[in-house]
């Protein structure tokens, strides 16, 4: 399962031209690449992001700080990235490679491998005089779907079962190879009709370990853990839920008989 991610991920197209063949587009100064399995329309509707009159729905802001603008319109979503304060920040945020398609290389591998992940459709970067100085994604968007923190706010019938399934796609990533140390509770989506059918939005803290460690396994426990405690589910009956979907999910040598210690600090703090 790994070497398949991995061979869409190291085979993935540099700027616009490879195996998968995104199609570069030009537009208000971003240079986009779209999916050949886009909709025919997208480039008319990012053309049209911020009309108010463009008929596919008004402009939803789903989140939005200093470095980080996302927005939803119809059945897309738009994720902006722009650098931190600082000189320094804003050089490395100038010349790294694109986060953005790493993203989408990320997303379309794990998907190929059953992980669920929102459909990636676009990726563009806005430059000035050869810098970047934005960096944008275009996913998908899940109708009828709730982030993960308002469910486990609700306290439902289905509560240890959706905890399982946290674990679970946790697992998943570990099973295939890869850490993500911001799967928190904001990132997940959860279908309003089948609370227990996980999505992940964010690919941002996703990484390609080849061969995941115990430790690095850990680590990730306790940013999950972290974000259950801020929900107030850190208790040892939810953990205990999620370490039975986590150990269901991933090879024997990354079992735990007991939750991380790593993970046991965090719910402390």
């Amino acid at each position: 399962m790994t070497a398949s991610i991995t061979h869409t991920l190291f085979q993935y197209p540099a700027e616009g031209a490879g195996v998968i063949d995104w199609q570069p587009w030009s537009h208000n100064g971003v240079q986009w690449y779209i999916a050949p399995e886009a909709p025919d329309d997208l480039r008319e509707r990012l053309a049209n992001w911020r009309h108010p009159s463009y008929p596919d729905g008004n402009t939803e802001v789903l989140k939005q700080d200093r470095c980080r603008n996302v927005t939803a319109r119809g059945n897309l979503v738009m994720k902006e990235m722009y650098p931190r304060s600082g000189l320094w920040s804003r050089m490395r945020f100038a010349v790294r490679p694109s986060f953005s398609r790493r993203a989408c290389a990320l997303a379309l591998g794990l998907r190929a491998a059953g992980v669920p992940v929102v459909e990636p459709l676009a990726y563009g970067r806005r430059r000035r005089a050869g810098l970047t100085s934005a960096e944008i994604t275009v996913t998908a968007r899940l109708h009828h779907a709730d982030t993960l923190s308002v469910w486990l706010r609700r306290k439902s019938s289905r509560h240890n079962d959706i905890l399982a399934a946290y674990g679970a796609l946790m697992g998943a990533f570990h099973a295939c190879g890869f850490s993500n140390r911001d799967l928190k509770d904001e990132n997940v989506l959860c279908l309003s009709d089948d609370p227990i059918s996980l999505w992940v939005a964010d690919m941002d803290g996703v990484r390609c370990c080849r061969r995941i460690s115990r430790f690095r396994c850990a680590r990730d426990w306790r940013a999950l853990v972290r974000s259950l405690a801020i929900c107030g589910c850190a208790d040892e009956t939810s953990l205990a839920c999620m370490l039975e979907g986590y150990n269901a999910t991933v090879p024997a040598r990354l079992r735990w008989r007991r939750q991380p210690w790593f993970s046991e600090q965090a719910r402390r703090r």
